[in-house]
Order: C-alpha cells, then sequence, then structure tokens
C-alpha cells in the first residue's frame, strides 16, 4: 500500500500529508526508472534477518542509508547481543567497556569486519570479550597483537578476566621492551639505537624529555656502560 505522504515512516492509510521530496542522489533518472520506483518502506528489509519492521531500523539509518545502502540490516542484525550464558557485556548498548548499572543506550553498529554475514552468525554470535576466553587468546596493548594466554603473566590475566573492562594485558615481549601499561610507545636510544619502552629509560631523563628539556634519551645499560667506562 502507498499512502499519500509517501514517508518511510507513515503508517496512516488516511495520511493527507504532502510527499516528502527525495534526496537528488536518489531521484530516478528516467521514465522506466520512475515508473520501477520502489518507496523506502519496499526497500526496508534486512537482508540478514529480513524483518521489515520500521522500528527494527535507527531513524538515521533510514534517513542516511535506507536508499544507498547495499545491504541494508535491522539494529540487532548490525550489533547481535552476545549469546554465552555467562556473558557480563553490557546488554543496553553492548560495549564491553560499558560498566553503568543503569544504561540505556542503543547498541553502535560494529564495524563491516566484524558483523556476522549470516542469520546463524547473528544467532551464534559472541562479544569481543567471550571470544577472547573462549580462543584463550588475548590482545596485548602493546604490540596490538592476539596471542596465547601463555605469552602474558598468570596474575595478569586473573585480574583481566575479573575486571576486563579496566584492566590491560602487556604480552612478555613488550614488558621485556620496558613498555608499560600507561604508557605503551617505544623510545630511541641514542647510544645504541635501540627502540625501547619508558622502563628502560632513567624516569627523570624520560620526564624532561617528555617535557621537551630533553632533545634526546640515553637507556639506563649505555648509562651505565658510561660509568664504568
Amino acid at each position: 500500500m502507498v499512502y499519500l505522504s509517501r514517508h518511510v515512516n507513515c503508517i496512516d492509510p488516511n495520511c493527507s500529508l504532502k510527499p516528502d521530496p527525495l534526496p537528488p542522489r536518489v531521484l530516478p533518472k528516467t521514465e522506466e526508472a520512475v515508473h520501477n520506483f520502489r518507496c523506502g518502506r519496499c526497500l526496508l528489509t534486512c537482508s540478514i534477518c529480513g524483518t521489515k519492521e520500521v522500528t527494527a531500523f535507527s531513524k538515521s539509518y533510514i534517513k542516511n542509508k535506507i536508499y544507498v545502502a547495499r545491504n541494508i540490516r535491522c539494529n540487532e542484525c548490525s550489533h547481535p547481543a552476545c549469546t554465552s550464558p555467562d556473558c557480563r557485556t553490557c546488554k543496553s548498548c553492548r560495549d564491553i567497556k560499558c560498566n553503568r548499572f543503569s544504561c540505556a543506550k542503543t547498541p553502535v553498529p560494529l564495524r563491516a569486519r566484524w558483523r556476522p554475514q549470516t542469520l546463524e552468525g547473528v544467532q551464534n554470535f559472541k562479544c569481543a570479550h567471550c571470544t577472547e576466553q573462549t580462543s584463550h587468546a588475548y590482545k596485548c596493548i602493546g604490540c596490538k597483537k592476539m596471542k596465547d594466554a601463555k605469552v602474558f603473566d598468570a596474575a595478569a590475566i586473573t585480574a583481566y578476566i575479573t575486571r576486563w573492562y579496566r584492566n590491560k594485558l602487556l604480552c612478555q615481549e613488550c614488558l621485556e621492551q620496558g613498555r608499560t601499561i600507561r604508557d605503551t610507545k617505544l623510545y630511541s636510544c641514542r647510544l645504541c639505537n635501540r627502540a625501547l619502552g619508558r622502563a628502560k629509560f632513567c624516569t627523570i631523563d624520560m620526564n624532561k624529555f617528555q617535557q621537551g628539556l630533553l632533545r634526546s634519551l640515553q637507556c639506563t645499560e649505555c648509562k651505565v656502560a658510561d660509568d664504568v667506562e
């Protein structure tokens, strides 16, 4: 049924509003396109679950993507709820970092590479936190890589699992480089030219360097070697 207003949100068969003008980018360019034109309501079909309910889509999605998106997705298929029974991820916004007691935010669509591509994938979806626990692989905040639990400190993993939204992990390799949880950057030593974390430098020198009072850094090993000589 086509309503007079021709607006995707209008469900009143007695609507007397004037038709809303379409955005220039979606206006039919030929007479054939005019005859074969499909309104927003007919185009509004989730490519995953097939739902056509207007309330299943966000207003911004309907406004901005209804005529241009190739694969239209409803809110649930854009960011499904985690199916793990013991999942502690927020059920409202579904953000693994959310720790609000009474959250009322709507889910933000996942990035394309993380979205499930099938209905089965939506029904069996697991959040990033539950995926890490299942695979026993964790992300190091230093090198930004997923690594096996064996390369992390056991106590750090226990703390991470308990309070995963607050605690972070550093792999053994990054710890040996001198990286810290608060500062994962690498700095160059002017003598040995190695890229090292802040723990490998004198605290006073590092503070002066970050304040712009020092132009270059010298690691503690090189300093000790200089003192011995």
